[in-house]
């Protein structure tokens, strides 16, 4: 592969800028689904509260995944839940000020 990356980019010579990254997701659920996650009577507790937990895990996790992502320090985090009709989005936004490739 001629473009293919053998490494981690070297970002020593790099300047420190802001950053951030945005992702969202939605999913559809049955009507008694959703009364449910939104009343919080699931028989597994709050599932929105343990979907946000898991979601700043996987932030935090990121450069484990994905071999090629710099371990940079995250300054802030936001997961933002909305009712859209039959269905939930999940938003979660991370910044922070570094050096990347």
């Amino acid at each position: 592969m001629k473009d293919s990356i053998n490494g981690i980019i070297d970002i020593g010579s790099k300047k420190v800028v802001a950053r951030e990254a945005v992702a969202t997701g939605l999913i559809r659920l049955s009507p008694a689904s959703l009364d449910l996650v939104l009343n919080g009577r699931s028989p597994k507790g709050d599932v929105r509260e343990a979907s946000t937990v898991a979601a700043i895990q996987a932030v935090k996790e990121t450069p484990r995944m994905l071999p090629h992502c710099h371990p940079i320090p995250i300054e802030g985090c936001t997961v933002d839940w909305q009712v859209e009709d039959d269905s939930l989005r999940c938003t979660v936004s991370v910044r922070t000020h570094w050096t990347t490739g």
